[in-house]
């Protein structure tokens, strides 16, 4: 372990969420570590919006110089597979400060070996308590190279030890500290003593862990495994902290909307209707959340919109029924899907599908299979356009690997840009697909063009329409204040390239 700087009394972290407002676990760590007595610091490093937008170096040096002056005994980063270049930079950029660099979340849990070679520690899973013990083990003297769920570098060597049993009491792990005390924000070439989330009116909110579902695309389709003989996966909190933190939310941000961020909605029939109840008395806010085609139901979105269900987000992922059952691991028939659709329109509720594109798997056949499935799907409903991301390890990606397809070429960019190059038929289906997110846009149109430089010339002109409409739509209601509303008008001619 190489030695590093002692600070007097009680030892302290900084926290660094890149790119990530919500920063679930990092807020959570943030407040079980304030809870036992110790200081913690929360900085929010850049914004992500369509596209990651570099540091530059008065940010990343706005950053080193905040540190400095905050003097922390360990240096936690959470690190998204996406933005291992940026925390490697930045991880670099601090070892002049000598202290303790631990890194956690998705991409330590799933390529360890990797990032081990940057960082001090890595954090495997979920890291609220193995954090705890290691700042008490700090505080007290002790050796902390046998935490669970730590990798931790000693004498040149590595200790791997194993990973803990997964925590199935969420309440004892969720906190929420709604001040901005000894929190800061960096973006746009400034930092503020801020919490970013204070400025938007949807307040984000997760009431369980983990997924039932194991599509291949997606990281569960590795941490189902990852966790096998460890605990239920599929976890949730009680009803009555979900209220309590929603209640607080209530009486101290203004607050107009609630978004459930689970990957699926509650599944359990009596928590849902226990919920719903005390929702509907102390919240009564409209809320959106996530489902699975496959869970959809009249009952249960005509019970959903009693209590406030405004809009939904479902994956539809690919229009090929074929593409979802062979590769995917999504077994959603196209009835299903069209059936669901139906549902969400007779109780009124704002459907937004999501696709995946820049599929290497995908056919013409396949193509024109997704064209004919949306040409289907009745309006209005919102489209999530996206490109297929390699996240590492999941089932897709080491598919790819055994088929000699290079996974490490799309990691990045998950927001379909238009103006990225591809093999003529997938770009005028990459422009169709769309152009199927515009409710404004005819779909006769877009089943009878088949010239690429009408189609882009439409999706552009389209995405700008869409763009402001959205961005004046949200302010005239406001759910975005007039600062929020000239960031993006600021930044609307980048944001025009991504499909919206």
């Amino acid at each position: 372990m190489k030695t590093k700087q002692k600070t007097e009394g009680s030892p302290s972290v900084v926290l660094i969420s890149l790119y990530d407002h919500d920063a679930f676990g990092l807020r959570n760590m943030h407040g079980l570590l304030k809870k036992n007595g110790f200081k913690s610091s929360l900085i929010f490093f850049k914004e992500l919006l369509w596209k990651i937008n570099e540091p530059s170096e008065n940010e990343i040096n706005l950053l080193i110089n905040k540190i400095k002056e905050l003097n922390p005994t360990v240096i936690g980063f959470s690190v998204r597979s996406p933005f291992l270049k940026i925390a490697t930079d930045l991880t670099e950029r601090l070892k002049p400060l000598n202290k303790l660099v631990i890194w956690g979340n998705i991409h330590p849990t799933v390529k360890p070996d990797e990032c081990i070679k940057y960082a001090d520690m890595i954090c495997i899973g979920d890291g609220e308590f193995p954090m705890l013990k290691l700042m008490k083990n700090l505080k007290d003297k002790k050796d902390f190279s046998n935490i669970k769920n730590l990798w931790v570098k000693k004498n040149n060597k590595i200790k791997k030890n194993p990973i803990e049993d997964l925590n199935q009491d969420l309440d004892s792990v969720t906190f929420y500290d709604f001040s901005t005390v000894d929190k800061y924000y960096i973006n746009e070439e400034k930092l503020i003593s801020f919490d970013p989330k204070l400025k938007y009116s949807q307040y984000d909110i997760m009431v369980g862990r983990g997924c039932p579902y194991a599509c291949a695309y997606c990281t569960n389709s590795y941490l189902h495994k990852l966790y096998k003989d460890k605990g239920c996966f599929l976890r949730k909190r009680s009803v009555k902290k979900v209220i309590e933190e929603l209640v607080e939310a209530k009486n101290k941000l203004d607050i107009k909307e609630v978004y459930f961020y689970d990957e699926v909605f509650v599944l359990d029939k009596k928590w849902l209707d226990d919920f719903l109840k005390e929702y509907k008395v102390k919240i009564n806010l409209p809320f959106s959340l996530c489902l699975h085609p496959n869970i959809v139901t009249e009952e249960i979105v005509g019970k959903l919109k009693h209590y406030g269900l405004e809009r939904v987000g479902i994956g539809i992922q690919s229009g090929s029924q074929r593409v979802r059952y062979e590769l995917f691991n999504r077994f959603v028939s196209d009835e299903k899907i069209l059936e669901v659709a139906k549902i969400f329109n007779k109780f009124k509720v704002m459907a937004t599908y999501d696709i995946i594109l820049d599929n290497p798997y995908e056919t013409e056949a396949d193509m024109k299979d997704g064209i004919n499935l949306l040409l289907k799907l009745k309006r209005p409903y919102n489209l999530n356009v996206f490109s297929l991301v390699n996240l590492p390890k999941t089932d897709l990606t080491e598919r790819m690997i055994k088929d000699n397809i290079n996974p490490a070429s799309n990691l990045f960019n998950w927001k379909m840009d238009i103006n990225k190059k591809r093999e003529k038929k997938k770009q005028i289906y990459n422009l169709k697909m769309s152009l199927f997110s515009k409710s404004f846009f005819p779909k006769f149109l877009i089943r009878d063009i088949n010239d690429k430089t009408v189609l882009f010339l439409a999706v552009k002109a389209s995405n700008f329409t869409k763009l402001g409409f959205m961005a004046f739509r949200l302010f005239l209601a406001g759910k975005i204040n007039i600062a929020l509303l000239r960031y993006y008008l600021r930044n609307y001619r980048k944001f025009s390239n991504f499909q919206r």
